[in-house]
């Protein structure tokens, strides 16, 4: 029998954070159908952008356990560490954060690509949906749906 060498040895940084993003996407796709809850960060109440996206973080170990970050603090936190782009949909990948706002100083949303066209985002609420009732009434959950779709995309950071 071989000797084993240690956790996968032969891949890289890059690679290793590619594996991430994947394994973040497949985890968070349980949760489509979650209600949306305007500051919700767990499965069981509902999630709003940021924390659904928090969630996915904290499980690949990016975040600590208790960290809870706004879009903004998402893409201020992940900027640097991991490769950040302006905001060409034609560059879009899957497992890519995808930040929404009017600058990227000024971040309101924040989703992750399933593919180079699709997202998976916690939308269709806003600061009044605060029940799982305001948000079957306002059609708020965890979904798929065209990055196309919002025009205000303005960048992505790749995992």
């Amino acid at each position: 029998m071989g000797e084993i060498i240690g956790p996968l040895p032969f891949l890289g940084k890059n690679m290793i954070k590619s594996i991430l993003g994947v394994m973040m996407v497949n985890y968070l796709m349980q949760f489509v159908g979650t209600p949306y809850l305007w500051a919700g960060n767990n499965p069981i109440e509902g999630f709003d952008c940021s924390g659904l996206i928090n969630e996915g973080l904290r499980s690949e170990g990016i975040l600590g356990p208790h960290e809870d970050l706004t879009s903004q603090g998402i893409f201020d936190r992940l900027k640097n560490g991991y490769k950040a782009f302006s905001p060409d949909i034609y560059r879009i990948q899957k497992n890519d954060l995808l930040f929404f706002g009017s600058s990227p100083v000024s971040i309101t949303h924040v989703a992750i690509a399933y593919d180079d066209r699709i997202m998976l985002e916690a939308g269709g609420g806003d600061s009044s949906c605060d029940s799982i009732e305001k948000a079957k009434e306002m059609g708020a959950f965890v979904r798929l749906r065209p990055i196309s779709m919002r025009k205000d995309i303005v960048a992505t950071v790749r995992l």
